[in-house]
């Protein structure tokens, strides 16, 4: 029974990925607290680049030049900055004055040739983002993945050490703050002391000291609860010392409100990994137990596993397998049919459900999982040839040999194979007897599940029931029970034996090159690897040539391993969902699409599950044939209702809304019903989500005193002089909410109602408007507009308005998961009376933290905030166009009109604030009041 090319191929990737993640290099004079500085300063510069803000990145990566004036990578990032924002000049002088500071360094002059048009761009620049917080090369930082001495490749090291934003350091800023108010000594002491055990921490872990490491960890997250940086860190050092219980525990722990130290994402992703790491642990003792004939300890392993991994098939296999060798044909059909709702109908998993089924004499259901397995075109050849014995066997038990017989026809992968010709001949002699189908007989041979791995990658192959008599078998199954106890020494001598007896037999290659990588004999692995293809006939096998494309990945050969990835591209011996995933990892996206699409016009996926489908098209970039295939699974009723989600996101990304808001519902009445597990706060996004895409249109209404109203009309915008304002809404989208590009048609009428000026107020101040606004890019909050003022009381006027306005928020919308967040906001407007040239600008900042007032109602939420506040208006008097002030204030907002499928829609807002002046106008200081409705 062969093991199949592709998953060893597979397997050895995701050992390789793990161990190679990568880091911006900062060079071997960057020491481990040197990077501690740098890093969260070339962190924000990389975003805010990224978002545009050129103050924000040259500002950051300035600091990180002063901090580290001589290292050139720094220079080189600080010279694309001030490139990207047109600053060559600047750019130029940075890269010669650090020129001089490393004459000769080839990265500087190519830097300063490409800034000069002397040169084309190439990869020899750094990258414009780390995918990874920096970390030296050497071999004893742990910041690096490094193997570990059973030869698996370690978690790496969180970023360094963020302090406490609350507390900064005394007398300077603390990395990764901004400056704050003083807060008590005591806190400041705590938070320092917080500081200096984190330090210590990655101090000592740089070392290798990891027990110590835990030990300063744990003191820094007890003295700062809240900060994610720690926390992370803890949960590497911990599973550095293989506490991963604790490191999942510690990871899952995070106090309400923590917001310090970085995103979630990241320690999501290093608890996943933990996780995996536990799963593993119990898969390994599976297959242990499993071996010494402990069969329901086995199980009862392996089943802890899944609780870990419930999403990694090699758990699930591995289940199934052990409960069909302890005959409990009910149990591991229930666990195929569980793992099949939970991960889509994979053909090894039909594969051992089929023998399940006809086990418990259900042979047409059995029969159509095998079929449908045979069925996929994604199959290796292995598979193929071993799914077709097993499938060959099942119609032998149940008496049909002229079905086994054609089962038992080419193309199979070894036509001449044993194990083929002493099926085919049962089947002649079945037909001889005039065999009657009948009960399964006890002798039919149970498919054998194979579990290898590392805590990397775990494998499962399903092997047919019966071993071929190759004479090679006995050595390369001991060779495969020798990898799986991770013995890896042992699995190269017993493969390299039985490729003495078989030499041509390419899983044995397989293993044999699988087990010198896991044995850190990379040089040998390639030296097999190019044995193999240098046999006749051997040249062009696609998955090898993957396979050694990885191994001298991992070498550093990075040259030699895209030469490999390509020639396994050219051999056309691979399957087109593996070359779309070979054309990704190339970053050869648009071929990658281009491929897909010629696959799937030309049926290539037709028999394989619609969802596979579905994300091997998102995998490529294409959101049409994504959502087709999504809904094709959901005619079918095979749609998991784990996928819900994601045809939700496809459909909404084109602008099908009506598509996208059925999803969304769908995912709702799942999770509501238990089937779809989903947090408090993933719930409520979804709910938010067709919120929006169903809004067609709204109104608003606003009373503002001295200040500027952010939403809806106002009767002179930019005006923040001692008045009462009115303004009324209504606006209508007549394309609906599109994929976030829209256009809405409005009007309204605005109007003064008190002054202390006394200038006029009542009906004669009512002015009207019509207009039309557009917002033309989906993730961005650019809204341009233009307006027809219309004179309705005897002070208003009539003329054209023409206005840009910008928004930006985080954590502005409720929050269910946390009783209080981090909240900003900013809004600007520019805009221009055609009839009397009259400009105005105005500008309005907030941050702060938002509080739910659940003892009142869920739904009623504080924002106390500093704010910062500016307008300039050419219609005041000469000196007093513009004002500056900032100040304090506090909002209150209540969320309302909401279903079980759409969150809150509409809102009240009143905020008041004071603010002293800062420039400019006596009008920037003083009590500001405003009064919101959006409906």
């Amino acid at each position: 029974m062969k093991l199949n090319l592709t998953m060893l191929a597979l397997s050895l990737s995701l050992s390789v990925f793990a161990a190679s993640a990568q880091t911006l290099d900062l060079g071997p004079d960057a020491t481990g607290y040197r990077r501690f500085l740098l890093y969260p300063h070339l962190e924000r510069g990389f975003d805010a680049m990224a978002r545009g803000e050129r103050g924000v990145a040259l500002s950051e990566f300035e600091q990180a030049h002063t901090l580290a004036p001589d290292n050139p990578v720094v220079a080189i990032h600080l010279a694309q900055a001030y490139r990207r924002f047109n600053e060559p000049a600047r750019a130029e002088v940075v890269l010669r004055e650090q020129l001089t500071r490393n004459p000769g360094n080839a990265r500087l002059a190519h830097a300063l040739a490409e800034l000069q048009g002397r040169a084309p761009k190439t990869a020899h620049l750094p990258p414009a983002r780390p995918l990874s917080p920096p970390a030296a090369t050497s071999p004893g930082n742990p910041a690096v993945a490094q193997p570990r001495a059973d030869g698996n490749p370690a978690l790496r090291t969180p970023a360094a050490p963020i302090p406490l934003a609350e507390a900064p350091r005394p007398g300077r800023a603390a990395p990764g703050s901004r400056p704050r108010r003083a807060i008590t000594s005591a806190a400041s002491r705590r938070a320092d002391s917080a500081y200096a055990f984190a330090g210590k921490a990655y101090k000592v872990s740089a070392e290798g000291d990891h027990a110590a490491a835990v030990l300063a960890a744990r003191e820094a997250l007890r003295l700062a609860p809240g900060n994610r940086a720690y926390r992370s860190l803890l949960v590497y050092e911990l599973s550095e010392t293989g506490q991963l219980e604790e490191a999942d525990a510690v990871a899952s722990q995070i106090p309400p409100g923590a917001s310090v130290g970085g995103p979630d994402d990241e320690l999501v992703a290093r608890q996943k990994m933990v996780r995996q790491h536990i799963a593993f642990k119990y898969f390994d003792e599976a297959n242990k137990a499993a071996a010494a004939g402990q069969a329901d300890a086995a199980a009862e392993s392996a089943r802890k596993g899944i609780d870990y991994a419930p999403d990694l098939l090699p758990h699930r296999l591995q289940l199934v397998g052990l409960l069909l060798v302890a005959q409990k044909w009910p149990e591991a059909e229930q666990a195929a049919n569980d793992a099949i709702r939970d991960m889509g109908p994979r053909p090894a998993l039909l594969v051992l459900r089929g023998h399940a089924l006809q086990r418990l004499d259900q042979r047409p259901a059995a029969s159509a999982d095998l079929d449908h397995a045979l069925a996929g075109p994604e199959l290796s050849p292995s598979d193929q040839h071993n799914f077709r014995l097993m499938a060959a066997d099942a119609a032998l038990a149940a008496g049909e040999p002229k079905k086994a017989l054609d089962l038992l026809e080419p193309p199979l992968m070894a036509p001449l194979d044993p194990g083929v010709e002493s099926r085919r001949t049962l089947a002649f002699q079945a037909f001889r007897r005039s065999a009657v189908p009948g009960t399964v007989p006890p002798a039919w041979a149970t498919p054998k599940v194979v579990c290898v791995g590392s805590s990397f990658s775990a494998w499962c192959e399903v092997w047919p029931g019966e071993s071929p008599p190759d004479p090679a078998y006995a050595v390369a199954d001991a060779a495969y029970k020798a990898f799986g106890a991770q013995d890896y020494d042992t699995a190269v001598g017993k493969a390299r034996e039985a490729l003495q007896v078989s030499p041509g037999n390419l899983q044995y290659r397989l293993l044999l090159v699988n087990a010198l990588v896991a044995a850190g004999q990379l040089e040998p692995a390639d030296q097999e690897a190019t044995a193999f293809l240098a046999m006749p006939g051997n040249a062009n096998d696609g998955e090898m040539l993957a396979l050694r494309s990885r191994v001298r990945q991992r070498q550093g050969q990075e040259s030699l391993a895209v030469l490999d990835a390509e020639s396994a591209l050219r051999s056309g011996s691979v399957s087109a969902a593996t070359e779309t995933g070979l054309l990704v990892q190339l970053n050869r996206r648009a071929q990658a699409r281009e491929r897909f699409n010629a696959a799937l016009r030309e049926g290539a996926f037709a028999a394989q599950p619609e969802v596979d489908t579905a994300y091997l098209a998102m995998q490529a970039g294409d959101d049409d044939a994504a959502l087709a295939a999504f809904d094709r699974a959901s005619s079918a009723s095979a749609l998991p209702d784990s996928a819900l989600q994601d045809a939700a996101y496809a459909a909404g990304r084109l602008g099908r809304n009506e598509e996208s808001v059925r999803y969304f519902s769908r995912a709702i009445d799942a999770a509501e019903s238990g089937q779809l597990p989903l947090a408090p706060q993933q719930l409520f996004n979804a709910r938010r989500s067709v919120a929006d895409r169903t809004r067609k249109g709204g109104v608003y209404g606003s009373l503002t005193y001295r200040g500027i109203a952010t939403s809806g009309l106002s009767l002179t915008p930019g005006a923040t002089d001692d008045t009462l304002q009115g303004g009324l809404e209504a606006y209508w989208r007549p394309f609906g909410y599109g994929d976030g590009r829209l256009v809405e048609v409005y009007g309204g009428l605005a109007g003064t109602l008190y002054s202390k000026a006394e200038q006029p107020t009542g009906a004669p101040t009512v002015q009207g408007a019509l207009g039309a606004r557009v917002k033309p890019f989906a993730d961005t909050n650019l809204v341009l507009a233009v307006e027809r003022r219309l004179k309705i009381g005897s002070k208003a006027q009539t003329d054209w308005l023409a206005r840009v306005g910008y928004s930006w928020g985080l954590g502005q919308d409720l929050r269910v998961d946390m009783p209080d967040w981090w909240t900003a906001q900013v809004y600007a407007e520019a805009g221009r009376f055609i009839k009397v040239k009259q400009d105005y600008a105005n500008f309005e900042g907030q941050a702060g933290r938002s509080y739910r007032l659940d003892s009142l109602h869920p739904k009623l939420v504080i924002f106390p905030h500093v704010v910062l506040g500016a307008d300039r208006n050419e219609g005041y008097a000469i000196g007093h166009e513009k004002a500056v002030g900032a100040g304090v204030g506090a909002s209150l907002r209540y969320w309302f009109n909401e279903d079980k499928y759409t969150a809150p829609r509409s809102y009240w807002d009143m905020s008041l604030q004071y603010r002293g002046r800062i420039s400019g106008d006596e009008r920037a200081k003083g009590v500001f009041l405003r009064f919101t409705l959006s409906y």
